[in-house]
């Protein structure tokens, strides 16, 4: 049997369903393969009805959403039954088993754009925040991630279901995180009130501000108290010396010295200037 179209023979008999001759699309032997039945199918699925009408041939196959039961023979039609759940076919055929539903898998970012139907496949499209890298019929069978501006980039332009995210850079003076779609300008510390620079920006983060009064009460206190307790010791020692000093003047003058003073006038003299140094001390 070298011919893949077989005309089917005129019965002389008049029997349901059979028109003049017709061409058994199934007349092919069990072994042909799917792919060799859908080629069959796409030749003769190109003569069109008024060309069917001049050759005064029938093309016997099975409608959309259906798959062959049993052959076409001389003798009797094609048999078909409907497409099981999963499966559809899309156009007229000679094939005993529908095609498989496309599955939109959510892992490689696809998602159900249209439900498969029994003449109809599943149409896929980009989950949100991937897009098409590779589309047939009208729906995208292959999907990749928006890519990820990087600290120091802003989004110049959004990504969509058919194109990927574009990135620029930050100028000086600005900064992005790189979830921003423009870069912001650093927070000039100085001009605000009582407040002073910390940590200066950079092209992926803001300047960094704090008060001014932390800072001075710090500075007050560091510089005050050292100094206060070097003039505290100065006006002590200043204070003992005057006291000393002034207590030798006085008894100079109430008790101008003597050529000849006895030792013991001289320790009683001795002993009354040590004990008002000390009452002065105890009062200070």
């Amino acid at each position: 049997m070298n011919n893949r179209l077989l005309p089917c023979r005129r019965n002389k008999k008049k029997q349901s369903g059979t028109v003049g001759g017709g061409i058994c699309l199934l007349n092919l032997p069990e072994s042909s393969n799917e792919d060799m039945r859908k080629e069959v199918l796409e030749i003769v699925a190109q003569i069109v009805p008024e060309e069917k009408n001049k050759l005064g041939f029938m093309v016997d196959s099975v409608h959309p959403g259906s798959r062959v039961k049993t052959d076409c023979t001389e003798f009797r039609s094609t048999s078909c039954l409907p497409c099981l759940d999963g499966t559809y076919m899309n156009q007229l055929t000679g094939l005993k088993h529908c095609f498989p539903c496309t599955n939109c898998d959510t892992g490689s970012g696809l998602k159900i754009k249209t439900s498969c139907t029994p003449t109809s496949d599943t149409v896929c499209e980009p989950l949100e925040g991937f897009y098409c890298i590779d589309s047939k019929d009208k729906g995208c069978v292959a999907a990749q991630r928006h890519k990820n501006c990087e600290p120091g980039q802003y989004i110049s332009k959004k990504g969509t279901a058919s194109t990927d995210t574009e990135c620029s850079d930050c100028s000086d003076g600005t900064f992005s995180d790189g979830t921003f779609t423009s870069c912001q300008p650093h927070t000039q510390c100085e001009s605000r009130i009582n407040l002073q620079l910390i940590r200066p920006g950079n092209a992926s983060a803001d300047a960094e501000c704090g008060e001014h009064s932390s800072n001075t009460t710090v500075t007050v206190i560091s510089i005050v108290v050292p100094l206060s307790l070097i003039a505290s010791v100065v006006i002590f020692i200043f204070i003992k010396r005057k006291c000393v000093t002034g207590l030798f003047s006085k008894n100079n003058e109430d008790n101008p010295p003597e050529r000849h003073q006895p030792e013991e006038a001289r320790e009683m003299v001795e002993h009354q200037q040590q004990q008002t140094c000390d009452d002065s001390d105890q009062q200070q």
